[in-house]
């Protein structure tokens, strides 16, 4: 009897094991936890470390150092490999190390964290966020300097509008930095060991309502498909140095022309809060021409030289927002198909849209959903055969709006219709 019993256990506790194996695989993995804070802060990336060089008063050695300054805090994420050529640069470039409050070590590579011994010798009253993988022997020397240390595993907020993407990789554990900015999120990654691809990913996992502005930082030698996949992840603009290598660079250099950053020590890239509630036209034209179901649309607005400048610094903020504008004001339709273009020439702006749900009847239109938001009607248009034209002030700007229709109309104060 036992010696049937025994084979009947065996398989009933293969069974449960098999079972538990499925259902274990069949686990959703875990979901990254959206970070939901608003903060978009303006910020100013230093290169200090690199062995790509843009200043050649400034010493290059292998590795990776970015000071990343905002109106609340100075952070140093990573300290490359020797202090001495960290201090030196930082000396050069009038940057006191009393002026900095936090460090971020991405990985434990010594091109990473060798200047972190120096750099507390100079200054310990810092805060050092560390991966929670990290060595003990490296907690008791930052302590040793005075220094606290925070261990990172999870995404975290290290400052106002600065976060950890928390610990990723397997084999060498790796945290990057997102910065929350007016233009979208800038990562910054030390050597990108996890996949640079992954990183950019966990960024729009932990943001997922933003756009990715910029990465910048060390890429680990990726395949050339990198320059594909930034594109397919809306990555805006690049800067890849140190262990990027040579041919991925060129390659990303070919394909992003003017939105690829030559990156390396001594660089100084300014990130600035866009300021756009302070542009105001000059001069404004809106046309729009009836066809069918759509009504085309166009509002050609003019800017001081400063104010399109200003534009042309917050380009993409800048048209989302003007996009996102138009369609919250229109009244009873919908806008489709818009397309914003900069003429620096005329230091113009033009909004193209598709209007549709105007059309009513037999090819009449209702025109309240621009006139429903002003302070006139058709009865102040000057009448043509087939255009209606108003020509004064619309919000205290002058303003030239024209109607085109495609037929000789009748009209009363805000509906068009054939003769």
């Amino acid at each position: 009897m036992k010696k049937i019993a025994m084979p009947i256990i065996i398989l009933v506790m293969i069974g449960i094991g098999a079972f538990l194996a499925i259902s274990w695989a069949k686990q959703p993995e875990p979901k990254v936890k959206t970070l939901v804070e608003k903060e978009k802060v303006g910020v100013t990336l230093i290169s200090v470390y690199d062995n790509y060089q843009v200043n050649p008063e400034l010493k290059t050695d292998w590795g990776f150092g970015c000071l990343v300054k905002s109106e609340k805090e100075n952070i140093l994420f990573d300290t490359g490999g020797n202090s001495s050529i960290l201090l030196f640069n930082l000396e050069k470039m009038k940057v006191d190390p009393d002026q900095i409050d936090k460090i971020v070590i991405s990985h434990i590579h010594g091109d990473h964290v060798g200047g972190l011994k120096g750099f507390l010798k100079e200054n310990g009253d810092v805060t050092v966020y560390i991966p929670v993988s990290f060595p003990d022997s490296i907690r008791k020397e930052i302590e040793s300097y005075g220094a606290r240390y925070k261990d990172i595993k999870e995404p975290e907020r290290i400052s106002e509008g600065i976060f950890s993407t928390g610990e990723l990789g397997t084999w060498i554990k790796e945290q990057s930095l997102i910065i929350t900015t007016q233009k979208g999120l800038v990562v910054i990654t030390g050597c990108a060991h996890p996949g640079v691809v992954n990183i950019v990913k966990r960024a729009k996992e932990m943001f997922p309502e933003e756009k990715v502005y910029l990465v910048l930082g060390g890429f680990h030698r990726p395949p050339m498909a990198v320059v594909k996949q930034f594109r397919e992840l809306g990555v805006k603009k690049v800067a890849p140095s140190h262990c990027t290598g040579d041919p991925v660079r060129e390659a990303f250099r070919e394909e992003y022309k003017e939105d690829f950053i030559e990156y390396g020590v001594g660089k100084i890239i300014k990130i600035k809060e866009a300021k756009l509630g302070k542009v105001k036209e000059k001069k404004r034209v809106i046309k729009t021409k009836a066809k069918g179901e759509i009504i085309k649309y166009e509002e050609e607005s003019f800017y001081s030289e400063d104010d399109f400048a200003l534009i042309l610094e917050n380009e993409d903020e800048f048209k989302s927002q003007l996009i996102e504008r138009f369609k919250k004001e229109i009244i009873g339709v919908t806008a489709e198909n818009c397309k914003v273009d900069l003429n620096q020439s005329k230091k113009s702006v033009l909004l193209k849209c598709d209007v549709i749900g105007a059309r009513y009847g037999t090819n009449s239109y209702n025109m309240h959903f621009l006139l429903g938001n002003w302070p006139f009607c058709l009865y102040e248009f000057k009448e043509y055969e087939k255009k209606l034209v108003y020509d004064g002030k619309l919000d205290n700007v002058s303003t030239l709006i024209v109607f085109e229709f495609p037929y000789a109309y009748g009209h009363c104060c805000e509906h068009v219709w054939p003769k």
